[in-house]
């Protein structure tokens, strides 16, 4: 049986205009090739009269069943340090739910669901993980208790929470005991109001994303045709139920399978064998120069994050590892040539990788922005019948999305961050984010991450563009405590949300029902997520070796570069500032030159991504997956191709199914589990 939706396929090894006049609609167009591309057939286009109903009774009940039972496994699981699940970009408790639900279909020899309530209570699950994990709920309530608990003289925190409205923090330090002793439970009274303030702000933004991807997904599913590889795992495994019963589905399922199993079993019982999977940097950290300039090196072999650079196109796969080489000869030609310090094995100084990555992320979001733009705007012309949408829902997410803004705004403000300060970073948390869902939408990283956190996260480029003085004492009290919200950007509900419309695109779910179920998922998830959180926070303690140490550092970070930015205040760098400029001006060269040249094979994703830590891990996964798929196609074609696909998806279902069972097999028994991704 045909699939309803078919993998995407590699257009990186084509050449001459078959690379931007494509004759079908599997086949992804370029990010950024703005020649005219050939109208989607007429089986690609949505047919009004058999989109499918999702918001019924049974699959609400369904969803929310399955959506609270996820959050409260992630909690536990990660709180107490066991696998972590939670900033997957491919939802693994989602594609279990899937599995589980087409097993209990198939056993029972009856169709309990359709496709697509199957498919709705997997958005539910995929598009609100992330809420629940390790560095978004956990280190927020971490860092809202660390402030007043461990405030004394000598970090004189104090003097910022002095700064702070009372209702943005739970100010009772000794109603904060049990929360980091552990063994007690929780004192409401003292964190209602923050988390209500908190949940709110939250929910808000989950909106205005929701609106947002409204806006794009016309472009990006239906003009552009990006590959999403992440969305085309749920949708294979239910459009095409035939797939199982290829035999290179199973030995490809059986290998990642085997090997989790005996590095778990090596964990308890060392003596027997494994092959450790996990990225690890080759290089010792003590090696010297010149060496040294090439710090970290690391390679991988994690069976489902080759799966999905498999199925991502082959000039992103190429260009992901090509200038994660790049950056290390910059980097090598800098401390040949005088310009980098030996000793600065950190990468921080020239050529300032950093700075480039943010220039990059902010021109590549306004790249995506100004594409997004509907032809013959700017000039007031008719917008062509081929591209006229579904205009009433698009005014309706128009007008969200500016509430959602202007709210997100107001609560900054009353935080007491300046108004002009929190429209920067509503811009700067807009453009990262945005293309944070449109390196998933093309390259399917099994997570992804914006510009370093430690260096040039949107709290460290506001000091770096705008200077400490711009803020004021307020100001910066108040971006230090905000800056867990933008910590760890993997987190952010966007992505997910896009790829969510992408999934009812394909299986013929109506948007404006994807909207609503999303928008409840989420007020769920921030109350189920909040509970779950605050019940094992009170029951494992936060001072104590029980939990995971991540939140626990993660609480204090705020507060140390706020009492740092006003002890040593700053004016705007403006070296740096340029090496941000130097890279946004790179990226928009990449992406002329994909416009003229149809052979031009350097994607600014590649680029963009190039000094993040995701692709610092997982370069080598997809230099393998490119060597491979380029082999296959040279010396199969495109049938050797397709042939490979069943074995490509039984390797990321099997390393999947494996860590997932494992993790609820060590939450069951309250014991630990080996950590199979670092």
């Amino acid at each position: 049986r045909a699939s309803a939706y078919r993998l995407p396929i590699p257009y990186g090894v084509m050449r001459g205009p078959s690379r931007t006049h494509l004759p079908s609609p599997v086949l992804p167009v370029s990010a950024f090739d703005f020649k005219t591309n050939a109208p989607a057939s007429k089986s690609d286009e949505p047919q009004p009269g058999g989109l499918s109903n999702i918001l019924t009774w049974r699959v609400i009940l369904l969803a929310v069943i399955a959506q609270v039972g996820i959050l409260f496994w992630v909690v536990r699981s990660e709180i107490t340090a066991r696998v972590f699940v939670s900033s997957w970009s491919l939802s693994m408790p989602g594609i279990l739910l899937l599995l589980v639900l087409m097993t209990i279909a198939a056993r029972t020899r009856t169709r309990l669901l359709s496709r697509a309530e199957m498919l709705a209570a997997y958005i539910v699950v995929s598009g609100t993980i992330t809420l629940a994990g390790y560095n978004f709920l956990q280190v927020m309530v971490v860092t809202l208790a660390t402030g007043p608990y461990f405030a004394n003289e000598n970090n004189q925190w104090a003097t910022l929470l002095e700064q702070l409205p009372a209702w943005l923090l739970p100010t009772d330090a000794e109603g904060l005991r049990g929360f980091f002793s552990g063994e007690s439970t929780p004192n409401w009274s003292i964190w209602m109001t923050p988390l209500i303030a908190w949940g709110t702000f939250i929910l808000a933004v989950g909106i205005a994303g929701i609106a947002l991807n409204i806006l794009l997904a016309d472009g990006w599913i239906r003009k552009e045709r990006l590959a999403f590889p992440i969305a085309a795992i749920p949708l294979e495994i239910t459009g095409n139920p035939q797939i199982f019963r290829n035999r290179l589905l199973w030995i490809g399922f059986g290998l990642p399978v085997v090997m989790n199993s005996l590095l778990a079993l090596h964990y308890y019982f060392p003596a027997i064998p494994a092959i450790e999977l996990k990225h690890r940097s080759i290089l010792p950290p003590e090696v010297g120069p010149p060496l040294s300039a090439l710090q970290p090196v690391v390679i991988g072999w994690t069976p489902f994050i080759i799966g999905l650079a498999y199925l991502s196109p082959l000039d992103i796969s190429f260009s992901i590892w090509f200038f994660q080489w790049f950056n290390k000869g910059q980097r090598l030609l800098a401390m040949s040539t005088g310009y980098l310090d030996p000793s600065d094995a950190s990468a921080r100084g020239a050529p300032n990788l950093d700075e480039q990555c943010v220039g990059a992320f902010v021109a590549l979001g306004l790249i995506v922005l100004w594409r997004a733009l509907p032809k013959g705007w700017l000039l007031g012309q008719p917008e062509p019948p081929s591209e006229r949408t579904d205009r009433p829902l698009n005014w309706i997410a128009g007008g969200t999305l500016g509430a959602s803004a202007l709210f997100v705004i107001a609560v900054m403000w009353a935080g007491g961050i300046p108004v002009a300060s929190g429209l920067v970073i509503m811009a700067l948390y807009l453009l990262t984010v945005l293309v944070i869902a449109r390196v998933r939408a093309e390259a399917g990283f099994a997570w992804t991450y914006g510009p370093d956190r430690g260096t040039t996260s949107i709290s460290h480029v506001m000091m770096t563009v705008m200077g400490t003085g711009a803020h004021g004492p307020r100001g910066l009290a108040a971006i230090g405590l905000f800056h867990w919200f933008w910590w760890d950007l993997r987190f952010s509900l966007w992505p997910a949300q896009m790829e969510a419309f992408k999934i009812a695109d394909s299986a013929g779910i109506k948007r404006r029902q994807v909207a609503v179920l999303l928008a409840g998922a989420t007020l769920t998830a921030i109350v189920v997520g909040l509970f779950a959180v605050m019940q094992d926070s009170h029951q494992f303690g936060w001072a104590t070796a029980n939990v995971y140490r991540g939140p626990q550092a993660g609480g204090r970070v705020g507060y140390n570069l706020a009492m740092n930015w006003s002890q040593n205040p700053t004016p705007a760098d403006r070296p740096d500032t340029y090496w941000m400029v130097a890279g946004g001006a790179f990226t928009a060269l990449l992406g002329f030159l994909r416009q003229r040249f149809v052979w031009w094979p350097f994607h600014p994703v590649g680029y963009a991504m190039a000094a993040t830590a995701t692709s610092y891990a997982f370069w080598s996964h997809y230099f393998i997956a490119w060597l491979v798929k380029v082999s296959v196609l040279r010396y199969g074609g495109m049938r050797l191709y397709r042939q490979s696909l069943p074995l490509v998806m039984g390797l990321i279902l099997g390393d999947i199914v494996s860590q997932t069972v494992w993790s609820i097999g060590a939450s069951a028994l309250d014991i630990p589990v080996y950590q199979f991704v670092s």
